[in-house]
């Protein structure tokens, strides 16, 4: 399931999309997951079709940055691009991967096992 907010911020209309993925595409008995994620375009081509850039948070892997306007490379991408801003699972507001989650495994190889999975 997909579900999708949508607002504008000064020069940037925003979809914010909170998506329910399989954690395992081989083995769908192993459940789902959510993933975040930001789809950014210029208020008057929204309704366009323009190629998508997407943009992941550098190492070791984080959340989408936050925009708060159209400075920087942001506002030069988005007078050709669809600009997508996903939270890398674990962070931001996907599904967190943390100490409680992590401890609800009852064997450190089930744990290592949805480590590896996405």
């Amino acid at each position: 399931m997909t579900r999708t907010v949508a607002h504008t911020i000064p020069g940037t209309h925003v979809r914010e999309h909170l998506v329910d993925v399989l954690l395992d595409r081989s083995d769908p008995a192993r459940g789902t997951i959510q993933l975040f994620a930001r789809d950014l375009t210029a208020p008057a081509r929204r309704d366009e079709d323009l190629p998508c850039l997407a943009h992941l948070q550098g190492g070791p892997g984080g959340k989408g940055p936050r925009p708060l306007d159209r400075s920087g490379w942001l506002g030069q991408a988005l007078t050709t691009y669809r600009v997508i801003l996903v939270d890398q699972r674990g962070t931001g507001r996907s599904t967190r991967i943390d100490g409680p989650r992590m401890s609800a495994f009852a064997t450190a190889r089930e744990g290592a096992d949805f480590l590896e999975q996405g």
